[in-house]
């Protein structure tokens, strides 16, 4: 829906009468993908769960290779919040403790991962353990660096924006 230009002038929109409509837009967007983004996960975790540890393997991997996914849904809907003007703290650390959650979960899925792989190595075939050695590694390096990141800006998003008051 475009907004509505007063028919006295036909300028560009200021910035405050466009955020609304960015803010809206921004913030709809993300909870879309966050939702997406967890059915996905869900089917993954819950629909297609088989016994073994080569399905938890792939699982694992799958999962933490969605994760920018999530962390781009979150900053969407903090970022919709925050053009819009949202002066509900309540919302900001709700978004804050998802980025955190998301942080905390990347050092859980990279303990999960190396347990995994204690527990499959000794059945690895010749072939194949530098290709699963690989994926550990990838696996590993992206959780350090989630929570590297996530826990930080979480524990930032927790706090809340500092808004400029006005004049």
């Amino acid at each position: 829906m475009r907004p509505k230009i007063p028919a006295a002038s036909k300028e560009a929109l200021t910035a405050a009468q466009f955020a609304p409509h960015v803010s809206r837009a921004t913030w709809a967007a993300g909870v879309i993908y966050l939702l997406g983004t967890l059915v996905d996960l869900g089917t993954l975790w819950i629909g297609q769960r088989q016994p073994g540890v080569q399905w938890e393997f792939v699982a694992i991997t799958n999962t933490v290779e969605a994760w920018p996914r999530m962390v781009l849904a979150v900053g969407l809907i903090y970022l919709g919040l925050y053009v819009g003007g949202s002066v509900s703290k309540w919302l900001y650390r709700l978004v804050g403790l998802l980025m955190l959650l998301l942080g905390l979960l990347a050092v859980a899925f990279g303990g999960l991962m190396a347990l995994n792989y204690l527990s499959v190595s000794g059945s690895l075939q010749a072939e194949s353990v530098s290709l699963v050695r690989s994926a550990v590694i990838k696996t590993e390096a992206l959780c350090a660096l989630y929570a590297i990141l996530l826990i930080p800006l979480g524990v930032f998003a927790l706090l809340g924006p500092k808004h400029k008051k006005s004049s």
